[in-house]
């Protein structure tokens, strides 16, 4: 038994003998007192349990909230927690350009890129007249070329006039890369959560 549990012993007797003694005090039967006593005793260790597993419990309902209402959700501190989705990705719920844009997080990705028809679709202007950029992807090598989103938002951060690469070789999928995450404060998986915490001076917003 260690300090902590010797605190929590100490505090549930001392309130042990205070209800008992109240109970004696106002003499009732102790067969009942006995039924009363008890019960408080369960109340108390109850609560001494909930109180000291409450970093436990904590994470246990960030992780139900999750599940229930899919997505982003911000912590206290700020920080964006974005649970790992069935098919074992981490999926952002961001705003490209006023509209709402799911990209996969790709660590293994140097920079932030979207699909050919996503990035029409969003109005977002492609150089393709420019030098086409080589990007090793699990298909092999194709060709990508430069576009800037205006305003990317993920939560409270937002970046404006950013970068990206768009190739028709990428289908459906978009992925935030490394030039997004490399911006942050720092990011971290947590179990089945991905953890990003924005840099200090990032502003929270109000908007959507």
């Amino acid at each position: 038994m260690d300090g902590d549990d010797n605190v929590r012993l100490f505090i549930l007797i001392t309130f042990a003998v205070l209800v008992a003694s109240s109970l004696f005090a106002r003499r009732i039967p102790m067969r009942n007192m006995f039924k009363m006593l008890l019960g408080w005793v369960v109340i108390f260790a109850v609560f001494i349990g909930l109180f000291s597993y409450r970093n436990e419990a904590n994470q246990v309902w960030k992780r139900v909230k999750a599940e229930l209402v899919p997505g982003n959700s911000i912590d206290e501190d700020g920080s964006i927690r974005i649970p790992m989705a069935d098919d074992g990705h981490f999926w952002v719920d961001a705003n490209v350009d006023g509209q709402n844009v799911k990209l996969m997080v790709d660590s293994g990705a140097s920079q932030t890129s979207l699909g050919y028809g996503i990035a029409s679709g969003l109005g977002i202007n492609v150089d393709e007249a420019g030098f086409a950029v080589p990007v090793e992807t699990a298909n092999g090598m194709v060709k990508a070329y430069r576009g800037t989103i205006k305003r990317l938002k993920v939560g409270p951060i937002i970046r404006g006039d950013f970068g990206i690469l768009v190739s028709r070789s990428f289908g459906d999928t978009s992925v935030i890369g490394m030039d997004f995450l490399s911006s942050l404060d720092g990011w971290r998986v947590e179990g089945r959560d991905l953890i990003l915490n924005p840099a200090k001076d990032t502003e929270p917003s109000a908007e959507t």
